[in-house]
């Protein structure tokens, strides 16, 4: 997810055309470049990454959906919104798996960090 932040928060094509597909450009592309930089920051946080993978679950789950009804598993339906001359980016599935490696990757940290998050939910929020 970090690998993309760039990209979303300095208005690249690519991502300007995908969240113009999904009718949600510029805030929803700001929001869920917000939503990824937030599960970074918490993956990277020893106390709170049961939290950050739960979170990158969802927006990954997010961004899974819309390629499977909107998008395009290799993103064909951005063909519109795509700056003249960029066409070839449209046959490229790695946006897909990358989704897709990501919700496996948290899913193994919430494996691994179990303990910790069930540890969370029996505090409850309001205990240190």
């Amino acid at each position: 997810m970090g690998m993309t932040l760039f990209f979303k928060f300095t208005g690249a094509a690519m991502p300007v055309a995908i969240f113009t597909t999904l009718g949600v450009e510029p805030w929803g592309r700001y929001l869920t470049g917000a939503a990824e930089l937030v599960c970074v920051v918490l993956l990277l946080s020893p106390r709170m990454v049961p939290l950050g993978a739960l979170l990158a679950l969802a927006v990954m789950g997010g961004a899974i959906g819309s390629h499977l009804t909107v998008l395009g598993i290799s993103l064909e339906g951005i063909k519109d919104n795509l700056p003249e001359g960029s066409e070839e980016l449209v046959a490229d599935p790695s946006l897909f798996a990358f989704a897709w490696i990501t919700v496996l990757c948290a899913a193994i940290v919430l494996v691994i960090h179990r303990d910790q998050l069930l540890g969370m939910i029996r505090r409850g929020p309001s205990d240190p």
